[in-house]
């Protein structure tokens, strides 16, 4: 097992954990970039509820590729948190994540393009406006996770390298020229 981790490192700049940020408002996020963290999100993304009932936004990765994370933060605020010790081979992670109202303006902003994951944004965002119950924000938000998920309007290149830093790996077989 690797030692609780406390620190890490990104292009040369050591952060000390946990990070976190008052309150960013995402403001005009260029399209490109908002792409490719839509495209991370969807692919390492996570959006439930706290057992307090109040919702949150979160993705993970591995501690010595933050960098995706750091974006998040740095867009939209949140925190990045350590989140799993590591083991063997298998380096620790990391967590950004916003709730409450942090997370419905982050939800709100990734709306602007198009999200594997669009319902669950849109009943994000609609939370602090919504006179639904957060108990039924929260069920609601567990059956959509487990529907399969539907992308209308494609795919752009931002968005499939966002996804692809979150989810793909290539592999070249031995065998081939």
């Amino acid at each position: 097992r690797w030692s609780p981790l406390q620190r890490f490192v990104s292009e040369g700049t050591v952060y000390e954990l946990p990070m976190r940020a008052t309150s960013v408002e995402p403001g005009e996020v260029p399209e490109k970039a908002l792409q490719y963290l839509v495209g991370f999100f969807d692919g390492h993304g996570c959006l439930g509820c706290r057992r307090d009932g109040v919702v949150y936004l979160s993705a993970t990765q591995s501690s010595t590729r933050p960098e995706a994370l750091l974006r998040l933060f740095s867009t939209f605020g949140g925190g990045v948190y350590a989140q799993g010790r590591g083991k063997g081979s298998r380096a620790p992670s990391l967590q950004w994540a916003a709730s409450g109202e942090a997370a419905a303006r982050v939800a709100e902003a990734m709306l602007r393009v198009p999200s594997l994951k669009r319902q669950q944004l849109e009943l994000v965002a609609a939370s602090r406006f919504s006179k639904v119950s957060h108990v039924a924000i929260c069920e609601k938000l567990r059956r959509l996770r487990a529907e399969p998920a539907f992308m209308p309007g494609g795919c752009t290149w931002p968005y499939f390298a966002g996804f692809f830093d979150a989810e793909g790996s290539v592999v070249v077989s031995p065998n081939s020229a």
